[in-house]
């Protein structure tokens, strides 16, 4: 019974931590996101190295 109870305790606390790894995320995605639109053309030339030789 107490082993049923720790794995019932582990999938939970996983699911928190894989929902709270999955907003972190998100908002870093929006971040990044926001940077690039800000930047606009000085972001291209980071995507595109091979330009600034």
């Amino acid at each position: 019974m107490m082993m049923l109870l720790v794995l019932v305790v582990m999938v939970l606390v996983m699911m928190v931590v894989v929902k709270t790894v999955v907003q972190v995320m998100v908002v870093v995605v929006m971040v990044m996101m926001v940077i690039v639109m800000m930047n606009g053309r000085s972001a291209c030339t980071w995507s595109l190295p091979g330009d600034n030789f």
